[in-house]
């Protein structure tokens, strides 16, 4: 709890040196100011990320000033401005949690009188750094394995968030900040001796919170949590009460503080597209499930296949490496989602960004590059 702590005052500390930053719109001064802090409190997490650090605020001045990174701030939270969002989730407003995660954009408008949509740019911006930097202490993790790991993962990264930073939705990004957090915690869980703790869960959670600003993106965040989360537990348990203490504690939590939210988001898109099971039928037509609505007889016939290809999925799984199965299974997540929202099919991104970079790191590793 000590370390969540610390980590969690030297992300607040980080965000006031990049606001500075922000501020004199990357005005010389300021920009050594922000170099200085920053490195300060990496080095106390950690010295090994210094040096990507420099290259992150480089490379994203530099697309800065190339007017890369422009988002529009959420459209459905517009009407919430003044309100409190903590008051807003206690009091079970659909929105809250959205408003919530792009409040601090909405403060930095408030204290410093930039548009929202700029102040959002900003927010947005902050968060692909972010994202860079759990990729390259994901190649870190690696590094013992695959020596050029962190930097392969720097550069596949970075390139990757610049490329989504201009094509991309910027109500996206948070989601993609949260599946990467959910990603980076199981695969360091992977890499280790040990088992998740409750801090784990805790920044797990969070990474669910900032997954909320769509109702797929969401239902992706929890079933990373709850399935991927389940198999590393089974891999790492070799008695059979610490995993029932999983499934009962884990369950207890996330349906007592999300049960009574996902199930309103849930019907909430299902009363849009007509409800019950037509609602469900119709949401095909709002991502990858509209191929299927070409004929009547596909639905039918993916929905009397899911108990076969489930099957078929637990017995290949059964041959592979417990990493192989995680990645598997991460990436049906995204896709069944997918079946409802072309948006969440794109929570793929992060897992594919891994593999890329995974794969890099293995063919790269008969050398070694110095950064």
């Amino acid at each position: 709890m000590h370390i969540l702590m610390i980590h969690t005052l030297n992300f607040i500390l980080l965000f006031i040196a990049g606001l500075l930053f922000a501020v004199t719109e990357f005005g010389i001064h300021f920009l050594i100011l922000y170099l200085i802090v920053l490195l300060a409190f990496l080095l106390i997490m950690n010295p090994s990320l210094i040096k990507y650090i420099i290259l992150i605020v480089i490379v994203y001045t530099v697309g800065w000033n190339l007017n890369i990174f422009e988002f529009i701030f959420i459209p459905q939270v517009l009407s919430l401005l003044g309100s409190n969002p903590i008051e807003l989730i206690l009091n079970g407003h659909q929105w809250g949690p959205r408003y919530l995660i792009a409040f601090p954009a909405v403060y930095m408008h408030e204290l410093l009188g930039f548009s929202l949509n700029y102040s959002y740019s900003i927010y947005c911006t902050f968060i692909l750094a972010c994202i860079v930097v759990l990729f390259v202490k994901a190649g870190l993790l690696l590094q013992n394995k695959y020596v050029n790991a962190p930097i392969v993962f720097f550069l596949i990264s970075i390139f990757s968030t610049l490329i989504l930073a201009y094509f991309m939705n910027g109500r996206l990004i948070p989601a993609y900040f949260g599946i990467t957090i959910i990603l980076y915690k199981q695969f360091k869980i992977y890499n280790s001796n040990k088992n998740f703790t409750i801090s784990d869960y805790i920044i797990m959670f969070i990474g669910f919170m900032l997954s909320t600003t769509s109702s797929g993106t969401m239902m992706v965040s929890l079933l990373q949590i709850s399935l991927v989360s389940f198999i590393l537990t089974l891999n790492k348990e070799k008695y059979i009460v610490p995993i029932i203490k999983f499934i009962i504690v884990n369950g207890a939590i996330y349906m007592a503080l999300l049960g009574p939210y996902i199930m309103k988001m849930i019907n909430k898109n299902l009363n849009f597209y007509g409800g019950g099971f037509t609602g469900l039928i119709n949401m095909l037509s709002h991502g990858l499930g509209k191929i299927l609505l070409v004929s009547p007889m596909l639905v039918w016939l993916l929905i009397l296949c899911i108990p076969f290809i489930f099957i078929f999925c637990v017995f290949v799984q059964l041959g592979l490496n417990i990493e192989l199965r995680m990645i598997i299974l991460t990436i049906t997540i995204c896709l069944l989602c997918g079946m409802f929202g072309i948006s969440t099919a794109t929570m793929i991104i992060p897992i594919f960004i891994y593999l890329v970079a995974l794969k890099s790191s293995k063919i790269t590793s008969k050398f070694k590059f110095n950064l």
